[in-house]
């Protein structure tokens, strides 16, 4: 690639003349003075909110669309609207200069305060008439507050440090990311950087703001990059983050700017990959332009999700150019250019990415200064322990809870505990190293089997003797006693800030690990810790927990439980090893699903594999597990547990996610008694590093470790214990945990348990029992797959019922001739069997034909089949039933016009549900109550109940019921000519509908968006719209829709004097409605009628023309 030199270039944009609202003045300015100008007209009409739409349509398809130009054109009408006149000549002119002296131009785009409806559109698709500008690599294109300054920083003198924040709130509020999925991206975006170490990398463990600050507070990050959601309210946007209970927190962009600034930050990503099925382009945007203002040098934000393979490019890409030494808005350029060109690209996606930039070189490193000594001008040794300087991993979290007690001086030693070869010692002098400036010097010994208090004072001599300190020396061989040696030695203690490290104590314990065995040395060590109050710090690390002073001073001793390492800090452990490097990262996962994350296993399996291979290695693991038996000695510690604890560790290896202590209690119980005390034998483990606890956000969990779990399960195996009964009592522990969560993501927990379990009909009542919130929330993939598990691991009544909750899907889905063929056949089944219950599902069944029909316009066979319904049901005492029928027949009686019988059957309706606490039905119903109000021009009262309806839909979260009603509202303000703010709410309505598949509501919303075309004289988008519209109404065989649709292509024509086109259009969708018996038919009639006669007065002025000729 040749190295251009890049001319700098502002393009200002401000109001224009006062005179029109859309008039914009553009101005080109070089070292700060105006060197040309330019007015333009760029008006905010519904074409451009229609174009605004088909581009963020068409950035989250999975697949290019054929022939859709849609950015194109837009792109050009900006560059057309903008580089035109004085203008446009001047750019041509010193942009060809440029290239032909192998220059090109940096242009920053400023936007006057007063434009924000200008800053708002995606100025990255200009596009000159042959290309895009921003994929051309002599130009580079960047945004900036029209207050800020540019800036030059100073060259960094260290390698890149990056913080990545991964925000998944556990919140049916907020749409699901796949948290490894998610990692998983950046991480093969990154790999191949670290290796090279050209940037270091660290996760938050969660995404609370808290957590974000302390990682912002410990370490200066040059790059932060946060994945999520963000969202906009109220004209103010916000990045979601997570509470400590893993619900969803919005913080204020305010509070984030405020929080990122005069951190040293130089370089803020906003991204949102796949999962999050939308735009952040609101709120995204408005922090990006807020961090600018900060004078964060550059910040980039994706304006809408993008394709989990096409971030991953971008973010290799991206990150990479910027290590090899390039310009932010260079590496953006070739970012984009790479995404254009990837396989996976959907032809939109290149665009997503805006850059606010001040300082193009913020994150240019110069010169690096070799990482400062460990230990400068301090007493250490070390000698015997283990010391990571570079390679460490993970553990952010321990070391935080160590520094921060130790700092405080609340905490006078820390007992780190866990199963061997879990990195205790690396973690103990890894914290040496990170606070070496707080402490005067650093000491370490490995303890054995014969370590006695004198091995310690003499080992601790030496050490304070480098310091300069003697007195324990003028003592030490003197005939004094042990305990005077020892207050000699606190006394220095107390005087100065050492670290002491006892490592590898579990050898000093006795047979049962929860003493020290030597009694001398017990009370060398209590008397120790009881009067080294201040100043001086202990950390012990052994296999096995255990309390030193015996319950005295808790609070003054710190226990830690070494969990094994989550993916991404394994990852970067295997980076360590020349074996496991340069394996792709779904390699490495394979290997980390099979072994886990222990840094022992994780070494041995590298020095294996260097012999073996990793595939052949990880087909026979028996090497492998033969030297983890006899490293980590599991058989002998398993020996040694009590019954009662040997039962918890097999038990507890059927969770495969941390749980807290109750769920383990729960597991160990039985008919007698469901929850048996656990306290002891948990204890026993966590002492023996069996089990690891861990803190979860507010909540204390326990796991086992990986290769744990694989021993107990196959324990399990070998005592054949039953494993299927184990996994339905898990089950049933998230069923009861529902039960007081509400949380749906706890009942598919115990779904997954069941089906493991093959319990198919409690599984199946699960997914049964979620699917209609799940399809309301959005999961509809999700739902039909559950569902299709369902049908296929089941029989009988349990197969028919999971196929009827299918089909509801489908028919939510537009596709009624699918669904219904499954009803049909469902009617069939349960006609056959004959049951009282099967005479409930045939209630259903026809309950959901007649909807079809009456979709499909046959108002008279969905009455029938109502009313048989309705009489089933009537005689069951099903009253939720009743009353969904009740409202349906009211639907009919609305749709003919007939709004008196309507209400009245609504009001029944309403009436049951409020009883029973029905809110989808009250919600429903109110919806339509509003609908006639609006049809009889009471549009407060309509507005009213329409709110009433939203409130509740989004208490329930019910995607598809706000869709409707947003569009419900858009009516209104379209029919009281606000048609900026109906067009707001037909496109909020249409993107929920489309990431739905909800092809009625669809169709709906494309219709009403067809028909501000028409009032705008946009006759030719208006007929695409009603084209688009009629397309899949006739698709989804709805009589009703397609009349209308009919309608109002039959008001176009007129509008262009095509008569006869229009008098075709409205005689067919007259036809319609009077076979309907809907009140439409009378507007039609009128319209017919009104056209006949000016076609008739046509036609007599044509006549006296033609006679006044004769």
């Amino acid at each position: 690639m040749i190295a251009l030199d890049y001319h700098p270039l502002d393009l200002n944009i401000s109001k224009g003349s006062e005179s029109s609202q859309n008039q914009y003045h553009a101005s080109i300015l070089e070292n700060g003075v105006i060197a040309a100008t330019h007015e333009f007209e760029l008006r905010q009409d519904l074409k451009l909110y229609q174009m605004l739409r088909h581009i963020e349509e068409n950035a989250v398809t999975p697949e290019p669309r054929p022939g859709e130009t849609t950015h194109i054109e837009f792109g050009k009408m900006l560059y057309r609207d903008v580089f035109s006149g004085e203008l446009g000549e001047y750019f041509n002119k010193h942009f060809n200069e440029a290239q032909d002296n192998n220059h090109g131009f940096r242009i920053s785009l400023r936007f006057a305060d007063d434009v924000p409806e200008i800053a708002a559109l995606p100025w990255e698709y200009m596009h000159n008439g042959e290309e895009f500008l921003i994929t051309r690599r002599n130009i580079l294109l960047s945004r900036l507050p029209p207050e800020v300054k540019k800036i030059e920083v100073k060259p960094l003198d260290s390698i890149l440090r990056m913080l990545v924040v991964i925000s998944v709130p556990d919140d049916p509020g907020v749409s699901p990311l796949n948290t490894e999925k998610e990692q998983e991206i950046i991480l093969e975006a990154l790999d191949k950087l670290q290796k090279e170490q050209k940037i270091k990398v660290d996760f938050t463990e969660d995404a609370t703001f808290e957590n974000v600050q302390g990682y912002l507070n410990e370490q200066e990050y040059h790059i932060v990059h946060f994945t999520g959601h963000g969202v906009s309210r109220n004209g103010k946007g916000y990045l979601v983050f997570e509470t400590e209970d893993r619900k969803a927190r919005l913080i204020d962009n305010k509070i984030l700017a405020d929080l990122f600034s005069d951190m040293g930050i130089r370089l803020v990503v906003l991204s949102s990959c796949e999962s999050a099925k939308g735009s952040n382009r609101e709120a995204f945007g408005d922090l990006a332009s807020m961090l600018s203002k900060q004078r964060i040098p550059a910040v980039v934000a994706m304006q809408y999700s993008v394709l989990d393979n096409v971030a991953i490019q971008f973010a290799y890409t991206f990150y990479r150019t910027i290590a090899s030494g390039k310009s932010v808005d260079i590496a953006l350029k070739e970012a984009r250019i790479a995404m254009k060109n990837s396989e996976k690209s959907n032809g939109f996606d290149f665009a997503m990415p805006l850059l606010y930039l001040s300082d193009c070189n913020c994150v240019q490193v110069g010169n690096i200064k070799p990482e400062p000594a460990e230990f400068v001008s301090k007493p250490t040794m070390l000698s015997d322990l283990q010391v990571m300087k570079t390679g460490f991993v993970a553990r952010k979290r321990e070391l935080r809870i160590l520094e921060k007690g130790f700092r405080s001086d609340i905490k006078r030693a820390a007992i780190i505990h866990g199963f061997g070869g879990m990195g205790k010692t690396v973690l103990a002098t890894r914290l040496a190293l990170k606070m070496n400036e707080y402490f005067d010097g650093v000491f370490g010994m490995r303890c054995t089997s014969t370590t006695l208090p004198g091995d310690i004072l003499n080992k601790i001599n030496n050490f304070l003797m480098m310091k300069g300190r003697f007195e324990l020396n003028q003592i030490l061989n003197q005939p004094a006693p042990l305990e005077t040696k020892t207050f000699v030695l606190i006394n220095t203690l107390n005087q100065l800030r050492f670290l002491i490290i006892l490592d590898n104590f579990e050898d000093c314990l006795d047979e049962n690990r929860k003493d020290i065995e030597n009694p001398e040395l017990k009370a060398f060590l209590q008397q120790l810790l009881n009067n080294t109050y201040t100043c001086t710090k202990f950390i012990i690390t052994t296999r096995y927990d255990f309390d030193p002073l015996e319950g005295r001073l808790p609070e003054s001793i710190e226990h830690i439980s070494l969990p094994e390492l989550h993916f991404p800090q394994t990852n970067w452990l295997m980076n360590n090893y020349t074996e496991l490097a340069d394996l792709d990262i779904r390699k490495k996962k394979q290997i980390y699903d099979i072994i886990g994350g222990h840094p022992w296993t994780i070494g041995k399996f590298a020095k294996l594999s260097s012999v073996q291979g990793v595939d052949s290695l990880m087909l026979d693991l028996k090497p492998l597990k033969k030297e983890l038996m006899e490293f980590t000695l599991l058989e002998k510690s398993f020996s040694k547990l009590d019954s009662e604890a040997k039962k918890l560790l097999l038990y507890a290896s059927i969770y495969d996610e941390a749980v807290p202590a109750e769920a383990l209690s729960w597991i160990m119980g039985d008919e007698k008694d469901d929850s048996p005390s656990i306290v002891e034998p948990l204890q026993k483990l966590i002492q023996c590093g069996l089990i690891s606890k861990e803190q979860e956000y507010d909540q204390t969990v326990y796991m086992e470790h990986t290769i744990v779990r694989n021993f107990a399960q196959d324990k399990l195996k070998k005592e054949s214990l039953d494993k299927k009964k184990l996994l339905i009592r898990v089950g049933r522990y998230y069923e009861n945990l529902a039960d007081q969560t509400k949380n749906i993501w706890d009942i598919l927990k115990a779904r997954d348990y069941y089906f493991e379990a093959e319990d198919f009909e409690s599984a199946n009542e699960i997914v049964e029992s979620t699917s209609d919130r799940l399809i309301r929330w959005g999961h509809i993939e999700l739902a039909m797959n559950l569902l299709n598990e369902s049908i296929n691991s089941t029989s009988g009544e349990t197969k028919t019922n999971a196929e009827y909750t299918l089909a509801t899907i489908y028919h939510r889905l537009g596709d009624l001739n699918t669904a219904l063929k499954i009803y049909n056949n469902i009617k069939y089944k349960y006609e056959e069997r004959g049951s009282n219950r099967g005479v409930r599902w045939i209630a259903a069944v026809l309950h959901a034909i007649g909807i079809i029909h009456q979709d499909q316009g046959n108002y008279e066979e969905a009455v029938k089949l109502y009313n048989q319904s309705l009489k089933i049901k009537e005689e069951l005492g099903d009253k939720s039933g009743i009353a969904s029928t009740l409202h349906q027949l009211g639907n009919i009686h609305y749709f003919q016009g007939n709004y008196e019988e309507a209400v009245k059957l609504y009001n029944q309706s309403l009436k049951i549900t409020e009883e029973i606490g029905d809110k989808s039905g009250i919600a429903s119903t109110l919806g339509q109550l509003g609908n006639i109000h609006y049809f009889q021009g009471n549009y407060e009262e309509a507005v009213k109940l329409y709110n009433q309806s939203l409130k509740i839909k989004e208490e329930l979260g019910d995607k598809s019921g706000i869709a409707s009603t947003l569009g419900q509202l858009g009516n209104i303000h379209q029919d009281q000519g606000n048609y900026e703010e109906a067009v707001k709410l037909y496109n909020q309505s249409l993107r929920t509908f489309e990431e739905l598949g909800d092809k009625s509501g669809i169709a709906s919303t494309l219709g009403q968006l067809g028909n501000i075309h028409s009032h705008q004289g946009n006759y030719e988008e208006a007929v695409k719209l009603y084209n688009q519209s009629l397309k899949i109404k006739e698709e989804l065989g709805d009589k009703g829709l397609i009349a209308t649709t009919l309608a109002q292509l039959g008001t176009i024509h007129e509008e262009k004097e095509e008569h006869e086109l229009a008098l075709q259009f409205y005689f067919t969708a007259f036809k319609v409605f009077d076979i309907l018996g809907s009140p439409y038919r009378e507007l039609v009639q009128k319209n017919i009628e009104r056209l006949e006669g000016k076609m008739r007065e046509k036609e007599e002025k044509k006549k006296k023309k033609w006679w006044k000729i004769f």
